[in-house]
């Protein structure tokens, strides 16, 4: 008996409640996989549905294959596919094409919203291409991913909400690229496994990288936008992706509005200083070290929910903090404590990823060759030891 967890089972159920609430009573569950044998099982309890289920390969068993379904809903109008599963990259070596003028038939479990969004991408009309599909499913995500502030929230932003389906391009786990290499090539590598489990190896999805955090702290989003906007005329084909980054930035934009309006609705001197660092950096570059670190701490949240929690590195971050933190201290308008407290706020937030490898790099020598190491340094020091 397959065990599920308790985030599965709520998945699955608010799903089929949708479906049974739309009036639904002939169900095709596909693909038969994990949470799609689950809901299988949970709809088999009503008398008055007919269910089917199919997989990306006929098993026999009477599940129909991927191919099969297209003719099955073209011969039963009235039935529609149940689409159960997370991670919707699995499935984009389908066809979607074939399933597009069908797509009225296509109901699903309740998706997190960034693979309800790669879904409706999958069956959308136009023809993309990979980088304006993947513009198009982020700049969807950055805006339409909930977000909310809480009286408690130092900053805004939650790194950890949402993650783990995050970025359905990016197994979240060993067994899930096991189970993927298997479905693309029928090859076995389950022994694996059982290194992890002994602590032999360890993988986990993610990018190794440093984005350039410390350009848009010292110019903002708009400068950006702008930058870009303003070239395309002279664009090479190779850099066409810029016009779909200035899109990304455009919705990021969105997003941090929609945390000050979140902030809007919070009592509090808290929510009032997030409220007010929001509204200027969604355009402008941060005045102080506050709007530097809120700043930073969306922009990461975008990273993170764009190529998976993994890696992805802070860089020197006493570097391009001091000059916010030097000009507070110069005019009086934080306290060196004051400053501690934001550096261990921010530290609290990098901490929310459930997993990852979050570098950071301090100290070490400046490009003339002196020291490299401020207050900055020792107060993100001090946030460790925490």
């Amino acid at each position: 008996m397959m065990e599920y967890t308790e985030d599965e089972r709520r998945i699955v159920e608010d799903g089929i409640n949708n479906v049974l609430q739309e009036g639904y009573r002939k169900i095709l569950v596909y693909p038969y996989g994990r949470l799609g044998q689950y809901a299988y099982q949970c709809l088999k309890q009503y008398q008055d549905v007919e269910l089917w289920r199919a997989d990306n390969i006929n098993s026999g068993e009477g599940i129909m294959s991927s191919d099969e379904v297209i003719s099955f809903l073209e011969r039963n109008p009235e039935t529609v596919l149940l689409f159960s599963a997370i991670n919707v990259y699995f499935y984009e070596k389908i066809d979607w094409t074939k399933y597009r003028k069908l797509k009225n038939h296509i109901v699903s479990v309740k998706l997190p919203t960034r693979a309800e969004i790669q879904l409706k991408s999958l069956l959308r009309g136009d023809e993309l291409s990979a980088v304006e599909r993947k513009s198009y499913d982020m700049s969807a995500y950055l805006e339409e991913m909930s977000v909310y502030v809480s009286e408690d929230d130092f900053f805004a932003g939650h790194m950890g909400k949402d993650i783990s389906y995050a970025d359905p391009m990016i197994a979240i786990n060993l067994k899930t690229e096991i189970n993927n290499i298997f479905i693309d090539t029928s090859l076995d590598y389950t022994d694996i496994l059982e290194m992890e489990n002994r602590g032999l190896i360890c993988r986990n999805a993610g990018n190794h990288m440093i984005p350039g955090y410390d350009r848009i702290l010292r110019t903002g989003l708009a400068y950006f936008i702008d930058e870009i906007r303003s070239g395309q005329d002279n664009f090479e084909e190779s850099d066409r992706y810029l016009i779909h980054s200035a899109k990304m930035l455009k919705s990021l934009q969105v997003r941090i509005r929609n945390y000050t309006n979140a902030a809007k609705k919070i009592d509090g001197e808290n929510a009032r200083r997030i409220q007010i660092a929001c509204e200027h950096i969604e355009e402008e570059a941060p005045r102080t070290l506050f709007e530097a670190i809120q700043l930073l701490i969306l922009l990461h949240e975008a990273v993170v929910a764009e190529a998976g929690c993994g890696s992805i590195s802070f860089g020197r971050i006493d570097q391009y903090l001091y000059p916010f933190y030097k000009d507070d201290i110069d005019s009086d308008r934080i306290s060196k404590e004051e400053a501690q407290e934001m550096m261990i706020a921010l530290w609290m937030k990098i901490a929310e990823l459930p997993t990852s490898w979050q570098n950071i790099t301090l100290g070490g020598r400046l490009i003339d060759g002196s020291d490299g190491c401020n207050d900055i340094t020792m107060m993100a020091l001090e946030a460790t030891g925490k």
